[in-house]
């Protein structure tokens, strides 16, 4: 019995073992079709033709630049690119493939030599002999001994036997194997496969494009194809500010490839290109490829529209843009033009600043010098190079000595802190002598005997101040000087400079002491203190507005390719309700008296429109002349903008100069504001 039950039991089991081992078998299967199909298809339908299907991205097309009135400033201009398809490009690293591929390169090249038209050549190594890496491109050449697993002492001769070895050049003279290692290597960079086509050159004529269309039977996988590309209508017109595109880097290429860029693609490098770069790329768009079972294609289709990048609107107005900087350069030409030993001579740069008080726009922020955008990567090491070094902006990030402007911020604090009134008066004798004792008197400009904090301001006492910066304190100072937006950034998009707001802390960073007179250099804008003329803007415009200090922002509103449009809403950094009315009574009439019969009266005699202004003149620093500062904001009674002006080493003159041609521009048409419906930026 238990025989029988025994024997009857065995096929059951045999049975219960089977199941079990299928299951486990279609479980691995499974697994192994999860990893083909979802997990990395791309691998295996890359090999040994598997069917199924591959996604390519499509660029979308980047969104313009327009100013505040819908100027363009950068647009899109269709120009022609050669793009290799690796779906019909010689495959593999075989000699016979290798052949292949280097056959069709030199084919490529030699079209595009007689055109004299570039490709693309990433390889840090110097394009004609004696071969050397290329310099000022130390990581480049770190990541291509990485590559060929060189040791990081490798020279440029190993480098290149080593690509010749990897890409088959060795039976080429010298110079075509660095032509074609050069190819090879950004094509291996850019990850050049069947979902990453190649861009071999980003740009060439319509002829070119004629002439290698014409080979393309002789060319496999070589593509011609119509690419927009990005266009300055003025070349030279706020290039600080709106920037250029370029190249991905390899870093770049890393971090955002699973963002939809290819390693081809261009992303802004500076200036609201980079700043806007998500909302002007637009999103990426999809190309479906079809294969069958052996590999071939069936069909493709663009199963995912792109869609365009936005439209971005900025707060700049061309035309007073283009009057600063002409206004700075002509002034800048006709002072290095004066006899030796003028003052004024020996000036460097200026920064120019305009802001719309009701919301921080920014109107102008312009940098003398400039360069032009059209021609930045081909001048790029002469504009390195430059002694005036126009790659440096200004009006953001040069940070100067504010001079006298900064006694407005000193009298707000004496003034609201109750240590001084509106009607008390100090005594100038022409000179500060509090801390005689010590061997330091400070010099006024002129002897002028009592006087109260607004004909103080009017005459830019220093004495005066000197007195109103002791009693304050340079805490005290510093806490208001920060809600004006001195020594703080203020906002705009494309960065700036933070300044330095003198202090006992900074001074002792920086391995120095704080002395108690060094209080009353302060409050003459000297000492430490170094503001950006966006700063400076940024104050003027907080005295204006009675304490409310807007964020300064460049732009105005994006449109996107519906004609939706999203405006930029004003932005409070910061609120001094703290500070009484009647402060901000007398802090204008202070202004307003260096503008009718004060240090900026002769620069402004004849304007039929009234502001409220402060001038300044600040020790360089370097031996030269005075550094020339200028604010101010109008009209008086109905606040429409604020400006500041900076000119490096060109004396109050310049300043003011440069401030009054603004203005007179200003006030000279009818401004207004109305933005446009969304229908207006598209069709």
């Amino acid at each position: 019995m238990d025989k029988r039950r025994g024997r009857e039991t065995h096929p059951q089991r045999r049975i219960a073992a089977i199941a079990v081992f299928m299951a486990v078998v279609v479980l691995l299967y499974s697994i192994r079709l999860y990893q083909i199909q979802v997990g990395d298809p791309e691998t295996y339908l890359s090999g040994a033709g598997g069917s199924g299907q591959i996604e390519l991205p499509i660029a979308p097309t980047r969104g313009e630049i327009l100013d505040r009135q819908m100027n363009a400033l950068v647009v899109n201009k269709t120009t022609y690119a050669i793009v290799l398809d690796a779906f019909y490009w010689p495959s593999g690293s075989s000699d016979a493939a290798r052949a292949a591929q280097n056959t069709a390169l030199l084919h490529l090249c030699g079209l595009l030599t007689a055109a004299e038209e570039e490709w693309n050549d990433r390889l840090p190594i110097t394009k004609t002999s004696p071969y050397s890496f290329e310099e000022g491109r130390e990581s480049a050449v770190s990541a291509l001994k990485e590559s060929l697993r060189l040791a990081p002492y490798a020279t440029v001769e190993n480098c290149l036997a080593a690509l010749a070895e990897t890409y088959g050049l060795t039976g080429y003279e010298p110079a075509v194997q660095r032509q074609l290692a050069g190819i090879h290597y950004s094509m291996a960079q850019a990850d050049f496969s069947t979902s990453n086509p190649y861009t071999f050159a980003p740009s060439v004529s319509k002829k070119t494009s004629y002439t290698v269309s014409e080979a393309l039977s002789s060319l496999p996988g070589v593509n011609v194809t119509l690419v927009p590309e990005r266009s300055y209508v003025n070349g030279d017109l706020a290039s600080h500010l709106l920037g250029t595109v370029g190249l991905l880097s390899p870093e770049e290429y890393s971090d955002l490839k699973d963002d939809g860029y290819s390693y081809s693609d261009s992303i802004g490098k500076f200036g609201i290109e980079q700043a806007m770069e998500t909302t002007l790329r637009g999103s990426a768009g999809v190309r479906t490829i079809y294969k069958n079972g052996d590999g071939d294609i069936l069909s493709e289709a663009v199963t995912t529209d792109p869609q365009p990048g936005q439209t971005v609107v900025l707060t700049l107005d061309s035309d007073l843009q283009r009057l600063a900087q002409t206004t700075m350069d002509s002034i800048v030409k006709e002072f290095r033009a004066l006899p030796k030993g003028s003052d004024g001579k020996d000036i460097g740069s200026g920064g120019v600043v305009m802001l719309d008080i009701a919301t921080g726009g920014t109107l102008v922020a312009a940098s003398w010098p400039n360069f032009n955008l059209g021609n930045y990567y081909d001048d790029y090491s002469e504009l390195l190079s430059h002694p005036d070094q126009p790659l440096y902006n200004r009006a953001l990030d040069g940070a100067f000595a504010p001079g006298s402007t900064f006694k407005v911020s000193v009298a707000i604090a004496a003034l609201n802190e109750s240590l001084l009134t509106a009607t008390q008066t100090l005594f100038c004798g022409g000179a500060y002598t509090y801390y005689s004792d010590s061997g330091l008197t400070i010099r006024c400009m002129g002897y002028h005997g009592h006087h109260n904090v607004v004909t103080a301001l009017g005459k830019s006492c220093n004495a005066f101040f000197c007195e109103a910066g002791r009693l304050t304190g340079i805490n005290t100072m510093n806490k208001y000087a920060r809600d004006l937006g001195l020594g703080v950034r203020t906002g705009i998009e494309v960065g700036e400079s933070a300044g330095v707001l003198a202090g006992p802390d900074e001074r002792v960073a920086a391995g120095g002491t704080w002395f108690p007179a060094d209080t009353s250099q302060a409050a003459l804008g000297q000492s430490d203190n170094l503001f950006t003329p966006m700063q400076l803007a940024a104050y003027a415009m907080t005295v204006a507005n009675r304490g409310i200090r807007y964020q300064t922002h460049l732009v105005r509103a994006t449109v996107d390719h519906t004609g939706k449009v999203t405006e930029t809403s004003p932005t409070v950094a910061a609120d001094m309700s703290y500070v009484r009315p009647d402060v901000w009574d007398t802090i204008e009439e202070g202004m307003i008296l260096t503008y009718t019969n004060g240090t900026a009266t002769r620069f402004f005699y004849g304007a039929d429109y009234d502001i409220a202004a402060k001038t300044g003149t600040a020790e360089a620093g370097n031996g030269g002349s005075d550094h020339g500062v200028f604010i101010g904001y109008g009209p008086v009674g109905d606040p429409q903008v604020a400006i500041a002006v900076v000119m490096e080493n060109g004396t109050s003159a310049a300043a003011c100069r440069t401030a009054r041609a603004m203005l007179d521009a200003w006030f000279a048409e009818k401004q207004t504001d109305d933005m446009p419906n969304g229908g207006d930026f598209i069709g």
